[in-house]
């Protein structure tokens, strides 16, 4: 079972609700930097979550 942390979900959530946010904006609504949006995006699409 993958298993995803808050902030992961979180991300998705985002995501589910407007799919055309920039990591920018996804960085800027959780508080966290662009470079960590981008790095957990690779995980989600790498682990299959995300297309």
């Amino acid at each position: 079972m993958l298993k995803i942390d808050e902030v992961d979900k979180r991300i998705l959530s985002l995501l589910v609700e407007n799919s055309e946010l920039s990591q920018s904006e996804i960085a800027r609504f959780l508080k966290i930097s662009q470079p960590a949006v981008a790095a957990r995006l690779r995980k989600l699409k790498n682990r299959g979550i995300i297309a």
